[in-house]
């Protein structure tokens, strides 16, 4: 993957201040105005351990990284309910459109990590085997609450409509605390293995396709997610 973060070239470029101030009148003379600071020294120390940096996304973006703090006259001031970090400097920094997938990734704690961003089409290829390697996992994170789709191609490169009718996989699909919410076993669509939607902000979710019947045999699958 050419687009994975290097924790090491963002850590200083991160040490970004957002300062929100309150406070006015008499409450400034019996109280201490307070002030919200924003930087990757306040992240939780977990975060740390992601090598492709979605973990320190979440925790920025989900204002883990930011603590209330008393205000200072040369500190830039902005409004937090526009969001602790920008859908821009996301999309610039740790967005990725395409990835072949890489082992280990069988399971919730080894899934590849991704953010998608908005109205954007994310391609993971890769094989899979019903006997050595039943299953690959993604960690999926959105820029948008728009209803979004993953799907089996019918194979590598074909894409079009009908998806995947076959038995040789299925897509699961879970939320972050890795309850499954969907599953196209035995429950296809119209258009095939498919699975349809709708993120909440601030929260990720893990997206599995399963090798069901390939006969002891590594069957290339594409998967895709769209926003």
């Amino acid at each position: 993957m050419n687009n994975r973060i290097s924790l090491s070239s963002v850590s200083l470029s991160l040490v970004l201040t957002f300062i929100a101030c309150g406070g006015s009148g008499d409450d400034e003379a019996s109280e201490p105005e307070q002030c919200f600071l924003t930087s990757v020294y306040f992240c939780p120390q977990s975060v740390w351990g992601d090598p492709f940096g979605i973990a320190l996304v979440f925790a920025w973006y989900g204002g883990q990284c930011t603590r209330e703090v008393g205000c200072s006259s040369d500190l830039p001031q902005t409004d937090p309910s526009q969001g602790i970090i920008r859908e821009e400097f996301i999309a610039a920094n740790w967005t990725i459109s395409s990835a072949q997938e890489e082992e280990p990734n069988n399971d919730f704690d080894n899934a590849l990590p991704l953010v998608l961003n908005t109205e954007t089409v994310f391609r993971v290829v890769g094989t899979l085997n019903d006997v050595s390697d039943p299953v690959d996992m993604v960690a999926a994170g959105f820029l948008s609450t728009n209803l979004h789709a993953t799907y089996i191609c019918r194979g590598v490169s074909d894409c079009l409509l009908p998806f995947n009718q076959g038995d040789q996989f299925h897509i699961e699909f879970y939320d972050q605390n890795r309850n499954l919410i969907q599953s196209s076993y035995m429950n296809l669509t119209n258009n095939g293995h498919e699975i349809t939607f709708t993120p909440q902000p601030g929260l990720y979710y893990f997206i599995a396709i399963v090798a069901d019947n390939s006969g002891g045999l590594d069957l290339e699958y594409e998967l895709v997610i769209t926003d």
